[in-house]
């Protein structure tokens, strides 16, 4: 037998229930204050930040690995990477070591075009002109910057370049390094910043959005 509408509303009559009461929905809507309510829609919200802060996290992790990447090659002590190439005559860690800051660099570029706060924004510009302001030393050692504001590298060419020119780009007092080296720092430290703000966010959402979870589990 098949069950209709009527049937249904018959059965509901005998039953004393009221046909003309609202619905969850409709009680939702009149009262977007209520703790339901409410609880969803900072669910919603914190999915949102889920997503920032999977974004600040990536962008968190390609900036430190830069600053790490510029401390070992500004790093003069006798154990540096310079030092030690020179007592070795073996540049090849240099060179390995250039190549990564190159793709630390090109990932923190990519990672930034999903972040659009005012400061995110304010510190990718600052990092996208310091290659541009130092293009022609950059170029001297098979450098380039691309169309996407990305950075691209001649190995050939790098290994020609003589010793003191190389750790004139990148050793120790190189102005490049030092400024890379400043404002990928304020890039990683303002990432790290907003994944423990979106981090504490979201934790508050999930308990709010539990507790009423199990207030209206009503199947148990």
């Amino acid at each position: 037998m098949r069950i209709t509408n009527q049937m249904l509303n018959e059965s509901a009559r005998k039953a004393g229930l009221d046909l003309n009461r609202p619905t969850l929905l409709d009680y939702m809507n009149k009262n977007s204050n209520n703790t339901l309510y409410s609880a969803l829609s900072k669910a919603n919200q914190s999915t949102s930040d889920l997503m920032k802060k999977s974004n600040y996290e990536k962008l968190e992790k390609s900036s430190n690995e830069l600053v790490d990447i510029l401390n070992r090659l500004s790093d003069d002590g006798e154990e540096g990477l310079f030092s030690t190439a020179k007592k070795e005559n073996d540049y090849k860690e240099i060179y390995n070591t250039i190549e990564k800051l190159i793709n630390s660099y090109n990932n923190i570029i990519d990672n930034s075009k999903y972040i659009t706060g005012t400061l995110e924004s304010f510190y990718t510009k600052m990092l996208k002109e310091i290659p541009s302001e130092d293009s022609e030393l950059l170029n001297s050692v098979g450098i380039t910057v691309t169309k996407d504001d990305k950075i691209e590298f001649n190995s050939e060419k790098l290994k020609l370049v003589d010793t003191e020119t190389l750790e004139k780009v990148f050793g120790n007092d190189s102005e490049f390094i030092t400024k890379l080296a400043y404002v990928t720092s304020k890039i990683a430290d303002n990432a790290e910043a907003n994944v423990e703000s979106l981090s504490s966010s979201y934790n508050q959402t999930g308990n709010i959005y539990s507790s009423v979870k199990n207030k209206y589990d009503f199947w148990g």
